[in-house]
C-alpha cells in the first residue's frame, strides 16, 4: 500500500510541474506577443502619421482620438 501511495505523489509532482511550466509558458508568450503589438503601434505612428519626425503637430490629439476608438 506504501508503494502505491508514493506513485501517485510522484505522479502528481510531475503533472504538478508540468502544468506550472506550461503556465510560465503561456504567461512569457502573451507577454512577448503584447510588446510585440505595442511596438508594432508604434511603429505605425512615427512612420505613417509623424511621417518620421519626433513629434507631430497634431500628436496629442491623435494618441487621444486613437486611444478612445480602442477602448
Amino acid at each position: 500500500m506504501r508503494l502505491e501511495i508514493s506513485n501517485i505523489n510522484e505522479t502528481y509532482t510531475t503533472i504538478k510541474n508540468i502544468l506550472e511550466d506550461a503556465r510560465t509558458r503561456i504567461s512569457h508568450a502573451v507577454n512577448f506577443v503584447m510588446v510585440e503589438a505595442y511596438w508594432n503601434i508604434g511603429k505605425i505612428i512615427v512612420e505613417e502619421v509623424q511621417k518620421g519626425k519626433d513629434k507631430a503637430k497634431y500628436g496629442l490629439y491623435l494618441i487621444k482620438e486613437l486611444s478612445e476608438k480602442i477602448d
